[in-house]
């Protein structure tokens, strides 16, 4: 007797099941955009997103983030990422120009987006935010904050726009808040 094969991509023992970038993306999974121009970054971040139980999709650069945001990427078509992760320097678009781009666009507009960047100077912050940013990580980068982080959007994703907004770098701790007087 020969097994069964497992059920896989258009197979209708498979509800839910949509295909992703390298793996299945199942009806409920949080899907998460990495967007850099950085292969060894995204493949870094795909990996770390996998092992939490998120699917991934990748762009490397600008025009095939806006792409992908809108459901268009070649890899998964028709399937739109929950959150995305934005590089601020990369060809085609920058990262700033992504970010406007999708908080212009009705169907985008509230879609939680963190810049993932080696930009650290306060100016830098600040015009992030001002382009529609949630959330500013500054590389280097520990791959555990950006889960937390990851997983605080999606906590109050959808309908809020701008949740609490923090700087974070590698370097040190989160500020712990203010102990109640």
């Amino acid at each position: 007797m020969t097994p069964e094969p497992l059920a896989g991509p258009g197979d209708e023992r498979a509800p839910g099941y949509r295909t992703g970038s390298a793996l299945p993306i199942l009806s409920g999974m949080k899907t998460v955009l990495v967007v850099d121009d950085d292969s060894d970054i995204r493949t870094l971040i795909t990996w770390k997103l996998a092992l939490a139980g998120y699917a991934s999709l990748s762009a490397a650069d600008g025009e095939a983030a806006v792409a992908a945001a809108h459901g268009g990427s070649p890899a998964a078509p028709g399937v739109r990422p929950d959150i995305v992760l934005l590089d601020w320097t990369m060809p085609r678009m920058s990262g700033i120009e992504v970010c406007e781009a999708l908080r212009a666009e009705p169907s985008t507009a509230d879609l939680p987006i963190i810049l993932l960047t080696a930009k650290a100077q306060e100016f830098d912050f600040a015009r992030g935010l001002a382009a529609g940013a949630n959330d500013y990580i500054v590389k280097p980068f520990s791959l555990n904050d950006l889960l937390d982080r990851i997983g605080s959007l999606l906590d109050h994703a959808p309908g809020v726009s701008h949740p609490a907004r923090r700087a974070s770098s590698a370097a040190g701790p989160r500020p712990a808040p203010p102990s109640p007087a």
